[in-house]
């Protein structure tokens, strides 16, 4: 059986996937998207237009600078207008950052927001939804109408929706494919952006993240504890990896040459797949439950924490060549994280607030 903290730890991330509202049509979540192809480094720097800021919140330095050698530092926190939920993305150079009621944009460079997008009617009271982005197209889930938004970077505004099911939560951008996790009904769901209409359903036990990479779809079964492969050309699982007794996966990235899961086991284990194999080459041990990982800076981070007071909450540093841990960076209440050319900006499930942890070569 799961230990009744462990249990609480899921409940402050997933539970979103099974929050039931009165206008969905069922359980609503939340959804970053999940993950998408993480850069084996960190992303190049990329064009953005000029943007006034709309609603400045003046970041300030962490009182004392974590500095852990090998790993990295922390370097600094930006105030938010709200608490950040899980999977932020990162384009047309700006952090994009999931919160109930908003997305939040951010310049990497100032350190700044700016531009607050309102949407589920800005319902602040309402769980964190999700956020994907490729280029120039920036995609977020609402969970109150169970739709999926476009937003204009240029204007900052939502050009467009798409009706969909209730129960969203992770979401990854393909192109001109969305694929969307529904946990609430245990599928996952291909969109079609152009005609704005379901193209597939694909069946998956409880599915709560999602990466592109080696020519496939990768989503995680949370309840049953296995990673699928699914062959986008035919829509259909072409793989399923199990991650072993008593596994509960959470995220799932792609980059390193390999497929990384986290754990919210106890002993937050991280699992490396090898996609020419379609099986788990190596398991890694942090100690403590993992939230989130991601690819960058040449490493594998995992996002840790326990629910009872944020206790062991940081950014966990892995070495890709030797799987083994080379460090952690406290960071307080640490819930998720996305990757820029200035670092790793982590969010907290507890606080309205973003550090930017900076690595070490």
């Amino acid at each position: 059986m799961k230990s009744t903290q462990s249990i609480k730890f899921l409940l402050i991330f997933l539970s979103f996937a099974l929050a039931v509202t009165a206008c969905s049509t069922g359980p609503a979540a939340t959804q970053q998207a999940s993950p998408l192809q993480a850069p084996t480094n960190l992303p190049s720097p990329q064009p953005s237009p000029t943007l006034q800021p709309t609603a400045i919140r003046t970041p300030y330095p962490t009182a004392t600078p974590i500095v852990v050698e090998g790993v990295g530092q922390t370097v600094q926190t930006i105030q938010l207008p709200n608490k950040s939920g899980l999977f932020p993305a990162f384009a047309m150079g700006s952090v994009w950052v999931p919160s109930p009621g908003l997305l939040i944009r951010i310049d990497p460079t100032t350190r700044q927001i700016v531009a607050e997008i309102t949407v589920d009617e800005g319902r602040r009271g309402d769980p964190p939804y999700a956020v994907a982005a490729d280029g120039n197209t920036v995609w977020a889930t609402e969970m109150i109408g169970a739709s999926v938004v476009r937003i204009d970077p240029q204007t900052n505004e939502i050009v467009d929706r798409i009706p969909l099911e209730g129960g969203l939560h992770a979401i990854a951008l393909d192109g001109d494919t969305l694929w969307v996790a529904n946990p609430g009904n245990d599928t996952l769901m291909r969109v079609d952006t152009q005609t704005k209409q379901i193209v597939a359903r694909i069946p998956v036990n409880f599915p709560s993240s999602i990466a592109i990479g080696a020519g496939s779809v990768w989503t995680v079964e949370h309840r049953a504890g296995n990673v699928l492969r699914i062959d986008p050309n035919t829509n259909s699982v072409v793989a399923t990896i199990p991650l072993g007794s008593g596994a509960w996966p959470s995220q799932l990235t792609f980059g390193e040459g390999a497929i990384w899961v986290g754990d919210l086991n106890a002993s937050g284990i991280v699992s490396r797949i090898d996609p020419e194999l379609n099986q788990v080459v190596a398991t890694i041990s942090t100690g403590i439950p993992v939230t989130s990982i991601e690819v960058g800076a040449g490493a594998v981070w995992a996002v840790v924490g326990e629910f009872e007071g944020c206790q062991k909450s940081g950014l966990v540093r892995i070495d890709s060549t030797t799987n083994t841990v080379v460090g952690r960076i406290p960071v307080r209440c640490a819930g998720d994280m996305v990757v820029s050319p200035e670092g790793f900006w982590v969010t907290s499930y507890q606080y309205k607030e973003l550090t930017l942890v900076e690595p070490q070569e």
